[in-house]
């Protein structure tokens, strides 16, 4: 570009991965990407950046939580959900969550994926519909309509990440991360 005259002020080349991995290539201006979520291309293979690149330490920034809105008690040998994928095997508490793939929550957690609920795990049962997640909540004790749900982010030191989730459904963080729809309320904090 140089050598035909043009000298634009900013330079960049890198991404994230670059970012992470290759201060060499910097120049004066750089697009993080997925590093504004608080991931790393290198994360989604099970890895971190090169060791002979800078070590930087990402932390999740995006949280994703919804509440219950119903609670229902189920006998053993109850088919949920769509198509009836998921029987229960005893006695169970579902919850419902007002939360589906048309919000962006990908069919491919149902039946695999998991929540946080009240500081416990609690396993994503049936079919995920466009508008709502089945849970099961029969181990946590004390839950009741209105309480928070982490579909992605941390309570302590339980962590459901768009990594997880990703794997589960056969796919990349970046496709998780940028699937949540319009619909779904963004809050900003400091």
């Amino acid at each position: 570009m140089q050598q035909e005259g043009l000298h634009p002020a900013l330079l960049h080349m890198d991404n994230t991965a670059g970012l992470l991995t290759r201060p060499e290539t910097w120049r004066n201006m750089v697009r993080p990407g997925i590093a504004l979520y608080g991931y790393a291309l290198q994360q989604s293979r099970g890895g971190q950046p090169a060791a002979n690149g800078p070590q930087f330490v990402l932390e999740p920034a995006l949280s994703w939580r919804t509440r219950i809105i119903s609670i229902r008690e189920f006998g053993a040998g109850q088919a949920l959900g769509y198509n009836g994928t998921y029987t229960t095997t005893h006695a169970a508490r579902i919850a419902v969550l007002p939360v589906g793939y048309a919000d962006g929550y990908r069919r491919g957690l149902s039946n695999r994926g998991r929540v946080i609920v009240r500081d416990m795990y609690a396993p994503i049962v049936g079919a995920i519909s466009m508008d709502l997640t089945l849970i099961d909540v029969t181990h946590v004790s004390g839950v009741e309509e209105g309480d928070d749900v982490i579909l992605i982010g941390s309570s302590g030191p339980l962590r459901v990440d768009a990594v997880e989730v990703a794997s589960l459904c056969g796919t990349v963080p970046y496709e998780i991360l940028c699937g949540i729809s319009k619909r779904v309320p963004r809050v900003h904090l400091p």
